[in-house]
């Protein structure tokens, strides 16, 4: 027995592939369309926020740097953590690629 699902007024159908891809593709020039004015909204926003530091906008850049470096010197100096052996890396080792010359 075989139950199939309608879609009511209140339920919008499944898109079609080629409608899906249209309405993606409609989104994505609009996007370009506005990037003028994004990038306006986006640079004014960083001026209001670090308006009257020292740095100003650089502070948009050291905050995540020093987030890094801080991680880093726990987890090498402090935990003394060393890589996992057995987990698989994304890029394969130098010397499985290349030949040795010796």
């Amino acid at each position: 027995m075989a139950v199939e699902i309608s879609s009511g007024p209140g339920v919008p159908a499944r898109l079609s592939a080629p409608t899906r891809l249209a309405r993606v593709r409609a989104g994505l020039q609009e996007v370009l369309r506005a990037r003028e004015l994004t990038v306006n909204l986006v640079r004014r926003d960083l001026k209001v926020r670090h308006r009257g530091t020292f740095l100003g906008m650089l502070w948009s850049l050291t905050t995540p740097l020093m987030l890094v470096g801080l991680y880093y010197v726990i987890f090498k100096y402090i935990l003394r953590a060393s890589p996992a052996q057995d987990v698989p890396t994304i890029m394969p080792s130098r010397s499985s690629s290349t030949s040795s010359v010796g």
